[in-house]
């Protein structure tokens, strides 16, 4: 939903594939002294762009050289693409030519794929099905532009519809609120006893988990036998941290986690989960290890 290029909310995602382009195909782009290459496909004469406002609503596609579309903002963001306007920044190529543009205007771009890969996805690291590639092609239509307070009316209510999914999940009032724990996620399938702070910090746990969508959509799964330290942060989602500490040996548990304690309002960097997405896990303590110097 929520995307914008490297500032508050809303990271523009999307993966790369190859484009190369033959000599005739070449001559309808115009190269940008950045080293990406665009064109205008269509546009609205009537229409200039608008610098009393901060933020641009986009419908966007990401594909290979053959024209297959690998990711689109329509399914994979829920039509909820926005990026801050900036023409000076240098090196976020969409960015920067949206923030020239107007409204209704239609565009392709051709960028480099490492270079794609670093701003739409902060890593340097290509897909397997994009190491061919020379460029990644983009295509682009500007929505409309919107002042900064319309974008955080638009940003509060996605909020909104995340605790109503979630109340949708449980079914009522009384047993949303029942399912709440005090660290902020919510409980699905509950172990019985006290499942108050159990571990210690720097133990070593193996545990095993599974993530879905609220629609059971499958989403990830960890390895058979995950390790990781207790407590120590950025190894696993915070709010799978935060469950885990609740948990004995042997024990599993479901549960809900908002968009805070997993992937937050931007979403994911790899554009698989939307901003403000409650997820469901299953998730096993199978072992602790116990860190004699604690």
């Amino acid at each position: 939903m929520w995307r914008s290029v490297r500032l508050p909310v809303f990271y523009v995602l999307a993966a790369v594939l190859v484009l190369a382009c033959s000599k005739k195909e070449s001559k309808r782009y115009t190269k940008h002294p950045q080293g990406y290459y665009y064109e205008l496909i269509a546009f609205d004469n009537n229409s200039h762009p608008d610098t009393s406002k901060h933020f641009a609503h986009l419908a966007i596609t990401f594909s290979n050289q053959k024209d297959s579309v690998f990711w689109d903002s329509y399914n994979n963001f829920k039509d909820n693409y926005f990026i801050r306007l900036d023409s000076n920044v240098k090196q976020q190529f969409i960015q920067q030519l949206v923030s020239v543009s107007s409204a209704l205007d239609s565009l392709c771009l051709l960028i480099p794929t490492r270079d794609f890969y670093i701003q739409q996805f902060n890593s340097s690291k290509i897909p397997y099905f994009s190491q061919k590639d020379t460029v990644v092609k983009v295509h682009l239509k500007v929505k409309e532009f919107i002042s900064a307070v319309a974008f955080y009316n638009l940003k509060n209510n996605a909020k909104q519809e995340e605790e109503t999914q979630i109340k949708n999940y449980f079914g009522s009032e009384l047993a949303y609120t029942m399912a709440r724990d005090s660290a902020g996620f919510y409980w699905v399938e509950k172990p019985k006893g006290d499942h108050s702070q159990n571990l210690a910090y720097s133990d070593e746990l193996i545990i095993t988990y599974e993530g879905y969508f609220l629609n059971g959509r499958f989403l990830e799964k960890s390895p058979e036998r995950f390790e990781y330290t207790s407590g120590v942060p950025d190894q696993i989602l915070k709010g799978l941290n935060y469950v885990i500490q609740k948990l004995k040996k042997g024990e599993n548990a479901k549960i809900i986690l908002p968009s805070a304690l997993a992937f937050g309002e931007n979403g994911s960097s790899n554009g698989t989960v939307p901003p403000f997405t409650p997820l469901l896990y299953n998730i096993k303590l199978i072992d602790v290890k116990t860190n004699e110097k604690n």
